[in-house]
């Protein structure tokens, strides 16, 4: 059985995780994980690639997205920072960021899950 800390509890939905992986597959899963984190990285390069500044309307699409199939995939902290970040009119590349190394974290822990 998979050893977590305390933090990492707070980032998986476990039973979401655990009934996704059930219905797809472990190699599906993480291929699907693998997938995520690819467009994790496409919406950072967005977020850099805006002028005049980040305008996150301009990625509200992108971190919809991410949020849904973040929840889908049972990773409760990434749905819940991007939810927050569509949320916050100031936001900047900076909290992109961070959401994505939400999902970078939550993605090992998910990783560690299904290998288990």
């Amino acid at each position: 059985m998979t050893k977590f800390r305390d933090d990492d509890i707070d980032l998986i939905d476990m039973d979401q995780l655990l009934t996704v992986m059930a219905e797809l597959g472990e190699d599906l899963y993480v291929q699907l994980l693998g997938q995520l984190s690819d467009d994790g990285q496409v919406l950072l390069k967005n977020a850099g690639d805006q002028q005049g500044g980040l305008t996150l309307r301009n990625l509200d699409a992108e971190l919809h997205a991410l949020k849904g199939a973040a929840a889908t995939l049972g990773l409760r902290g990434v749905g819940a920072n991007a939810q927050t970040l569509r949320d916050k009119p100031d936001a900047t590349r900076t909290d992109v960021a961070g959401v994505i190394d939400i999902l970078r974290q939550s993605v090992a822990v998910a990783k560690r899950v299904a290998s288990s």
